[in-house]
C-alpha cells in the first residue's frame, strides 16, 4: 500500500510540475527604493493579509509596505522606523512593533493605508502575544503598570489593559499564552491563569 502512495505521488509530482514551472513569470513589482541606482531596499518578512502581500524595506531607513502585485497598488503604511518586527498575523490583520527614536509601538494594519493605525500602547516581546476569535492578547506595558497583560481588538478603544496583576508599576513576568476553550491560559505569579478578556 505504501508503494502504491509513493508511486501515485511521484505521478502526479511528474505530471503537475511542467505546469507549475511554465505559470509563474516573475516581473518587477515596483522599485521601492529610488535614492541610487543600483540601491536595493531588502525586502523581507513577507506575510499576506487578505489579498495584500505585507513587507518591511529599507528606502535607506526601515519602512512597512503593501502590494496587490502591480507598482500603482504598492504602497508604504510606515517610514522612518529603527526596526519593525511582524508581531502577529491574522486573516483579516497584521500587528507589527516598529519602534521609532522615541519609542516602540504596536501597529495594526489591514494592509491598507486607511487601515493603518497606531495603536498606542507599547508591547513587549513576541513571544508573549496569542490570537484569540478577533481579539489579540500580549504582554504590554506603560509607567502606571508595568509590563501586565493587555488586549486589542485592532481599534484604539478596544486596546486596553486586561488586569493589573501585581499592583501598581510592578511588572508581572508571565510565561507565553496559549488560547484554548475559548479562554487565554498562561502562568504568572507560580500558578496557571486563565481569562475570557
Amino acid at each position: 500500500m505504501n508503494r502504491f502512495r509513493t508511486l501515485a505521488l511521484a505521478g502526479m509530482l511528474l505530471f503537475t510540475a511542467p505546469l507549475a514551472l511554465t505559470a509563474l513569470e516573475p516581473y518587477q513589482v515596483a522599485d521601492i527604493n529610488t535614492t541610487f541606482q543600483s540601491g536595493s531596499s531588502v525586502p523581507q518578512g513577507f506575510v499576506r493579509v487578505g489579498s495584500r502581500a505585507l513587507f518591511i524595506a529599507s528606502t535607506p531607513k526601515l519602512g512597512l509596505w503593501s502590494s496587490n502585485g502591480t507598482a500603482a497598488g504598492t504602497v508604504r503604511l510606515l517610514r522612518n522606523q529603527i526596526s519593525i518586527k511582524t508581531y502577529l498575523v491574522t486573516q483579516e490583520l497584521a500587528y507589527y512593533l516598529a519602534c521609532d527614536a522615541q519609542a516602540c509601538r504596536l501597529y495594526r494594519t489591514d494592509g491598507t493605508v486607511a487601515g493603518t493605525r497606531r495603536l498606542g500602547q507599547n508591547a513587549l516581546d513576541q513571544a508573549r502575544v496569542v490570537a484569540g476569535p478577533r481579539r489579540i492578547f500580549f504582554a504590554g506595558s506603560n509607567a502606571a503598570t508595568g509590563a501586565e497583560l493587555w488586549t486589542s481588538d485592532g481599534t484604539v478603544a478596544g486596546t486596553r489593559l486586561v488586569k493589573d496583576l501585581t499592583p501598581g508599576p510592578g511588572s508581572t513576568f508571565f510565561a507565553p499564552m496559549v488560547w484554548s476553550g475559548n479562554r487565554l491560559w498562561f502562568f504568572a505569579l507560580g500558578g496557571l491563569w486563565t481569562s475570557d478578556g
